[in-house]
This record gives structure tokens, C-alpha cells and sequence, in this order.
């Protein structure tokens, strides 16, 4: 007899290459032969989701139902095909049909919160969650998503005993805090620290090595990522601040990122209370008005085109639209055209709280060379001890990098009004 797994082997390399209709031609093989086999059920519902057919998705969720009525994915995908079609009350009687045949069972009792919510029923949303916590209370997903349905709710301090409640469970550890269709909060509760790193984004830095021998080597991580890459301006920041206070009031805040998420620091991290914000190769605007020429070079990358374009509102054209800020800043821009034009529109629009340094050959992701070097974690404590900007230069040259005195000629800023 044919192994589902030789089926299942080849269906799988079919959607990496995205070839769908290879793979459902497989898939047809491999169930003809093996009718009703779960496994090939599970992956005929991914491989329609994939192809965005949620009615044939839904029909094979049925057969997981019919056919294997003991298993809970058959009720939970097919709920999940319901609301993705917008049946909603067909999608709840199907996950209540499900936690009548295994009451309680983790994986449903999840997919009831998301099925409730799209209806908007955050009441009833908040049930099953709170069913997560009693019935499974070492999984953190009852206390994070019901903290997030007593925001929703406006029980803020409920909301807030529910996630310190759920942190005692998964200290030490990244936790899913919250997320929408834009935004995703990772935080990590360290219960005998006092300080908080509000890190945007998080791939291009290691904490544990740039922030140590400080007050931050094992601080408490409040991770920002902003799914859709638009430089903070597709995030709510209410929800941003109401979700920071429910993790915790701190000492002291730094704010640190790279790039994109270096801007969504410098705008961020003001609004969550950081009084240190560091900033390696942000952008002071992406806005494309404000100098036609640079961004039309700058959309000759794809990715880069995708994110400006992706931007139905700007909330935040430039960082001038900044009101807030942090007692110290500091910037630390790469030795690229795109870095340095950015830099110089830093510099042509101070603020007394930010100092800016361009340093010489280096990357864009400046951070890199710099812990390649060994000096980005003395560069980190240096500004968190509130370094003037000629102590991190003379750091900076310690370490073998050279600053811009002058920018070469035909820099020209990112950011002009006129």
C-alpha cells in the first residue's frame, strides 16, 4: 500500500515551488489510492486555502469531520473556513459542535476566541479564553488572549492582572503579547529586573550581547514589529500604549533599532516612555514629496517601492512630525548615498535632545561593522550613560571608524519642504 508521507513529500516540495496545480493533481493520486487518510485530508485543506479557494477548503475540513470525527482539526478548520467566508454563525455552531465531541480541547477552545472576534463578540471571545486558562494554565495563550478581549472590553485593569497573572507562568521568555493585521508585540517579563528595551523590530540586534555590562543585560523586552514595514505608520499607537502598560512600569526605558525599525524607535519609543532612544541608519523621511529624486531611485527597489506604496496614510511623513521625544537620542548613520542623505536632513533639522554621527565605511546596518569591531556594546553603555557626541566619536576612532567632518558633495537631503 502507498505511504501518505511519499504523497505528502512530494506535495510539499509542489507548494514551495508554488506549483498548486501540480500539487493538487498529487493530492487527487495520493487520496484515490489512500480515500479519507487525514494526513492528505489536513493538506488538501492547505493546499485550496493556498490557492485561495476556501469553499473546496471547507469541503475537505467536512470529510476531516465525517471521516475522522475524534480529531479536533476537522472542527477547527472548518470553523476557520466559515469566517474566512463570512458565514459567522455557521462557524460558531461548527467550533460548539467540536467542543461538544472533546470539551476543552486546547487547539479549539484557541480557534473559539478568533471565530467570536470576527463576529465581534469579544464577551463571548472572553469565555473561552478564559476556559484556556482553567483548563490548560500553563499555555500562555488563555492569559494573552484575555487580556487582549478586556482591552477590547475597556477593562484595562483586569486586562492587566490576566497578562502579569499569565507572566509569572513564562518568565525568562518571548511571549506573544498581541497581534493584528499590522502589528505584533513579542514581550519577555523578567521578574527581578526593572528596566524595559523597547526593541523595533528585533532580527538585527542581539540583546544579550549589545546591552551588556549594563543596566539592561537582563532587562524586561517589549518587541515592536510592524508587520507591514511602513515606518510605524500603519500601527495604532493606542493600542501600542495601552498593551506596554498592561506589561509593566519600569525604572528606565531604552528604545533601540535598525533601519526602518530605527525611525519606528525615534517615533515610538518617545510614546512608551524611553528616555534613551538609539538609532542606527533610520530614515528621517521615506516620504517621497519631499525629494521627488531620491525616492524615484529608491523605488527601483522592489521591496523598498512596496513598503512607500503599501502606505495608505501617513501618519508620519518626516520626523519634524514628531512632538515628543526622548531626554537623549542618538543616531548613528551608515556610509551608503540613502544614509547619508538622510543624515544630512538630521543635521539640517536638530533637535537639542539628538546628537548624529555618520561614521565612515560602513553598511547600512552600521550596528554590524560596529559589533564586528567589538565596540558596539561599549557604544551602547557610553550612550546610556548619557555620552556627549564627541565621547562617542572618540570611542568611535578608539575603535578604528572615522566620522564625516564634511559630507562628500551631491549629498543632498531627504527632507525639503520647499
Amino acid at each position: 500500500m502507498s505511504d501518505w508521507k511519499t504523497f505528502a513529500d512530494k506535495i510539499k516540495k509542489l507548494l514551495k515551488s508554488k506549483d498548486l496545480s501540480a500539487a493538487k493533481e498529487e493530492l487527487a493520486i495520493g487520496l484515490e489510492k489512500l480515500p479519507n487518510q487525514i494526513n492528505l485530508l489536513t493538506i488538501a485543506t492547505n493546499i485550496y486555502r493556498a490557492s485561495g479557494d476556501r469553499e473546496k477548503s471547507l469541503e475537505y475540513s467536512e470529510l476531516l469531520i465525517t471521516h475522522h470525527p475524534d480529531n479536533w482539526n476537522g472542527y477547527g478548520r472548518a470553523a476557520q473556513e466559515l469566517v474566512a467566508l463570512k458565514r459567522f454563525e455557521e462557524a460558531q455552531k461548527q467550533i460548539q459542535s467540536g467542543l461538544e465531541k472533546l470539551p476543552n480541547q486546547v487547539n479549539l477552545l484557541t480557534i473559539a476566541t478568533d471565530v467570536f472576534r470576527a463576529s465581534n463578540d469579544r464577551e463571548k471571545s472572553l469565555e473561552y479564553s478564559e476556559l484556556l486558562i482553567t483548563h490548560h494554565p500553563d499555555n500562555w495563550n488563555g492569559y494573552g488572549r484575555a487580556a487582549q478581549d478586556l482591552v477590547a472590553l475597556k477593562r484595562l485593569e483586569e486586562a492587566k492582572i490576566k497578562v502579569q497573572k499569565g507572566f509569572r507562568k513564562k518568565q525568562n521568555q518571548f511571549i506573544l503579547l498581541y497581534e493584528d493585521e499590522f502589528l505584533r508585540i513579542l514581550a519577555k517579563h523578567v521578574q527581578e529586573s526593572t528596566t524595559c528595551i523597547v526593541n523595533c523590530g528585533g532580527a538585527l540586534l542581539n540583546l544579550e550581547s549589545t546591552f551588556v555590562d549594563t543596566d539592561f543585560e537582563n532587562a524586561n523586552v517589549f518587541r515592536i514589529i510592524d508587520k507591514e514595514e511602513t515606518w510605524s505608520n500603519s500601527i495604532d499607537t493606542d493600542v501600542l500604549k495601552d498593551f506596554f502598560a498592561l506589561f509593566g512600569s519600569f525604572s528606565e526605558v531604552v528604545a533601540i533599532g535598525v533601519s526602518s525599525n530605527a525611525t519606528s524607535a525615534l517615533f515610538l519609543g518617545p510614546l512608551l516612555n524611553a528616555k534613551t532612544i538609539i538609532a542606527f541608519s533610520p530614515q528621517y523621511t521615506v516620504f517621497p514629496d519631499y525629494n521627488p529624486s531620491l525616492f524615484a531611485t529608491m523605488r527601483r527597489n522592489k521591496r523598498v517601492a512596496k513598503r512607500i506604496n503599501s502606505i495608505k496614510e501617513w501618519k508620519y511623513k518626516s520626523l519634524k512630525n514628531v512632538d515628543k521625544h526622548g531626554s537623549q537620542e542618538f543616531v548613528f548613520s551608515g556610509d551608503t548615498k540613502h544614509d547619508l542623505s538622510q543624515y544630512k536632513s538630521f543635521l539640517e533639522n536638530p533637535i537639542k535632545e539628538r546628537r548624529c554621527i555618520p561614521i565612515k565605511l560602513t553598511r547600512h546596518c552600521c550596528n554590524s561593522d560596529l559589533e564586528r569591531s567589538k565596540i558596539l556594546s561599549p557604544l551602547i553603555k557610553l550612550c546610556l550613560g548619557g555620552a556627549s557626541e564627541s565621547d562617542c566619536i572618540q570611542l568611535l576612532n578608539k575603535g578604528g571608524f572615522e566620522i564625516y567632518n564634511e559630507l562628500p558633495e551631491g549629498i543632498t537631503a531627504s527632507f525639503s519642504e520647499g
